[in-house]
């Protein structure tokens, strides 16, 4: 009789087969080489146009073959050039100076013209729009300098440009429909192909205008089950699993040939509640909310220890951390007071969202959340959907409440943006006129220090407020065939530019 592991391992094994399989008689890209890193991860890819979403793992896969103006170096916490070469700010200018030879994968130059063509769609992205708000103008000096002028002294630009990818204007022009299902950038990888649900493949670009990359071809294969992508990468038929299951990781360690690489995420977890919601309109109701879930129990019972309480919106290594900020407490008795305080003595009925294998036990953590809340009377009706599914519904304020992942952004700003501020998105529909004031205040102050004391106010402010129930940051598991030379970073960049193989 076969155990469930077994039948899964089986199946896992079999799935795995098929596919490559498929794959390789499907693609003669697949035969490049054997240096190529197979990636499988729980979500798939959302889209090929890079300004058509913007959940982190998207970027993940785009920024291999499409490239931003900058990116953060998170190990030593600064941001460094990649198709800009320098910059400098005065006041509302930011002037950028351009790398220059370099080319997209259709041979054509990159100019500050393609920079100002990318931006332009953005503003017109209902995603992404609100990234670029703070530009007033653009203006190209020549093809290598590019000047952004800003509403008002921004100095989060960065944090806003490190995202953003440039695609060639000319190229689109030329056909935006195929574009859009064939990407041209000037990564380290070019596009292959895309087929939802079973791969994405990029290969190395030979004549990249940096160093070429050590590895010939990634790619990624959405496995939303966790026991099949742990079989898939004991077997071999991937390289690298993302989101490893806490209770795996030491049965993996012992296994020849694979290691898992820890680290402390960035990302930190909420529950969202958002105010389109009726009872979460009283903040008496969020603080019972907050009260009514036991974060440390099930960092300890569901996570198996691997993970850190949150408190507000930043972490130990995010701009505008307050450590003087408490949890709230555990306290079911609490919570039910306030709930009647509130005028819910017999609480009330909600649906919880969740997705499931976009972050370490989605699924798991938010139905033990259901059952802590209805010891305090709140009856949580928990719904899994498919990342896609779930990451719209959030973008398009359908959720009544819902289990996220806050940003793995060394700097705030765009989670103050996005989720706090009045009227910019959907996501909460939170407003508060004092947390709005401190925001557009923050982000005038281009002295680091004086912004870090307003930022640890704003967090705090939010944090009494309550317009989330923060959970905590997770410690993010990889398991890594040993084949693999990488390193996991807190920010989730499995960017494979940076790595290579053994022998």
């Amino acid at each position: 009789m076969l155990t469930r592991r077994r039948f899964m391992k089986t199946a896992a094994m079999a799935g795995a087969g098929a596919y490559l399989g498929r794959f390789l008689a499907g693609s003669s890209e697949a035969q490049v080489s054997s240096r190529r890193v197979v990636i499988g991860q729980g979500v798939d890819l959302s889209s090929l146009d890079p300004y058509e979403h913007s959940a982190q793992l998207n970027y993940v896969m785009w920024r291999h073959m499409l490239e931003t103006l900058i990116k953060y170096d998170v190990m030593n916490r600064k941001y460094y050039g990649v198709l800009a070469d320098s910059w400098k700010a005065e006041g509302t200018e930011w002037t950028f100076n351009l790398r220059k030879g370099v080319k997209f994968h259709s041979g054509d130059d990159f100019t500050a013209h393609d920079v100002v063509f990318s931006f332009e769609r953005i503003m017109k992205s209902k995603q992404q729009a609100s990234h670029l708000k703070p530009i007033k103008e653009m203006k190209v000096l020549d093809d290598h300098t590019l000047r952004f002028i800003t509403h008002t002294p921004y100095a989060p630009l960065l944090i806003a440009l490190k995202e953003r990818v440039i695609v060639s204007k000319r190229v689109f022009d030329q056909g935006a429909e195929k574009v859009l299902r064939h990407p041209i950038g000037t990564g380290p990888f070019k596009f292959v192909e895309w087929v939802r649900g079973s791969h994405l493949v990029a290969r190395k670009n030979e004549n990249y205008w940096g160093k070429p990359a050590q590895i010939d071809q990634v790619i990624w294969r959405p496995i939303t089950e966790d026991a099949a992508r742990m079989t898939s990468l004991e077997t071999g038929a991937i390289d690298i699993a993302t989101a490893i299951p806490p209770h795996e990781a030491d049965r993996l360690e012992k296994k020849p040939g694979i290691r898992v690489e820890r680290v402390r995420a960035m990302r930190s977890i909420h529950i969202g509640l958002p105010l389109r919601f009726t009872p979460f309109r009283n903040r008496l109701v969020r603080m019972a909310m907050n009260h009514a879930v036991d974060v440390d129990s099930i960092i300890k019972h569901v996570l198996d220890g691997r993970g850190y309480r949150a408190t507000g919106t930043s972490g130990p290594s995010i701009l505008g951390y307050n450590p003087d900020i408490r949890p709230f407490p555990y306290d079911p008795a609490k919570a039910k007071s306030l709930l009647a305080e509130a005028g819910y003595p017999n609480g009330f009925q909600v649906d919880l969202i969740t997705p499931s294998g976009r972050y370490l036990k989605d699924r798991e953590a938010a139905q033990a959340i259901a059952g802590q809340l209805a010891k305090a009377g709140v009856r949580a009706n928990v719904i899994t959907q498919e990342w896609s599914v779930f990451w719209s519904g959030v973008m398009e304020g359908k959720h009544p409440m819902y289990l996220f992942g806050a940003f793995n952004l060394e700097d705030p700003e765009t989670m103050f943006s996005l989720y706090f501020e009045t009227g910019v998105t959907k996501r909460l529909e939170y407003s508060n006129p004092q947390v709005d004031q401190k925001i557009r205040e923050q982000r005038r102050i281009l002295d680091p220090e004086k912004r870090e004391i307003l930022l640890r106010e704003i967090v705090k402010m939010i944090y009494e407020d309550a317009p989330t129930i923060p959970l905590w940051h997770a410690e993010d598991l990889y398991g890594v065939s040993d084949r693999v030379i990488w390193k996991a970073t807190a920010d989730e960049e499995l960017f494979m530019y940076e790595a290579s193989l053994r022998g």
